[in-house]
């Protein structure tokens, strides 16, 4: 089973975090963007708002960055999100594993959710979902 924590460095005490990553996947959100250092002594994935980054080709070269480097992505919505569900195509485009749109308790999260349902129906028996495997 797979413990997730999303934004660990609200909490300062580094060496602790480096310990639980042997057992934590550690999610560095926004706040790891200012501060380099503690997102690669602190983290084992990164979340990717393609917003935030840039444009799409931009997005998809910090993918391929973190997946060199053995780390986990996330594909995350954007504040103020619409019901265009693209980042879960681009999601199981570059193979990410996972999404953060939120609980599914609004359109705009059940439009990605449902992409997600859609793409799996599409792909059939070649639908492979990473599991174990999340950080290559």
């Amino acid at each position: 089973m797979r413990r997730t924590t999303l934004g660990p460095l609200f909490h300062h005490d580094h060496n602790w975090w480096q310990e639980s990553l042997k057992a934590l996947h550690a999610i560095g959100d926004c706040s790891t963007v200012y501060n380099l250092w503690l997102l690669w002594r602190t983290c084992s994935s990164t979340t990717v708002k393609v917003n935030q980054i840039g444009t799409v080709t931009e997005a998809i070269e910090v993918v391929k960055m973190a997946k060199d480097a053995q780390w986990g992505v996330v594909i995350s919505q954007r504040l103020g999100e619409t019901e265009d569900s693209f980042i879960s195509d681009l999601s199981v485009g570059l193979a990410t594993s996972q999404i953060k749109a939120g609980a599914p308790c609004r359109g705009e999260r059940l439009a990605k959710y449902n992409q997600l349902l859609r793409i799996e129906e599409e792909l059939g028996d070649q639908a492979v979902y990473t599991g174990e495997k999340w950080r290559n």
